[in-house]
């Protein structure tokens, strides 16, 4: 009896503290960053954060500023947005209808990111 109490509470707990994206995404996405021409610095939110091609882990719960440059070409930016992943939310409202939405709307796990393959093109100076 106990055990199958402390099961049922176990169940409970899961269903009450999570919600479909929290339970089957990441809040964190890989973007590859490239550029014509390679070797370009990569900005994100004015942090220098490498060269490219290059692949970087960003959280999904926020939208990022990229700048692109090299030395003898014009700076490049581009926005990396967040998007909520909307099919998990409808599932969540059918399944688990407001916590679940909730849930995945405080957390990254809610959250895409667009786009995910950044290319820049640096036109000359």
């Amino acid at each position: 009896m106990k055990k199958t109490m402390l099961f049922i509470l176990a169940v409970v707990c899961v269903l009450v503290l999570s919600s479909c994206a929290t339970m089957f995404s990441d809040d964190y996405e890989t973007v590859t960053f490239s550029s014509d021409p390679s070797g370009a610095t990569v900005k994100i939110d004015g942090a220098e954060r490498g060269t490219t091609p290059t692949a970087l882990v960003l959280r999904t719960d926020r939208t990022y500023v990229v700048e692109v440059s090299k030395e003898g070409y014009r700076p490049q930016i581009a926005t990396i947005s967040k998007n909520v992943k909307w099919g998990w939310q409808l599932v969540d409202f059918f399944v688990w209808p407001v916590i679940g939405n909730v849930v995945d709307f405080i957390n990254a796990d809610g959250y895409t990111l667009d786009p995910t393959n950044v290319v820049v093109y640096l036109p000359k100076e």
